[in-house]
């Protein structure tokens, strides 16, 4: 998990690539369940730094 927010928070990768870490946000909660709340913090500040973009 640590590996894709890291991903997401680049900015020197292409806009499609960015996007394709972005939307994973969107499934993981749905696989990850209840464990998925402790990375909730840490996502909320990545995707607000790449809307703002």
């Amino acid at each position: 998990m640590h590996l894709i927010i890291g991903k997401a928070q680049r900015t020197d990768i292409p806009p499609h690539e960015l996007g394709g870490y972005i939307m994973t946000f969107i499934y993981l909660p749905s696989v990850f369940k209840e464990d998925f709340k402790q990375y909730i913090g840490l996502i909320i500040p990545t995707i607000l730094k790449v809307k703002r973009c």
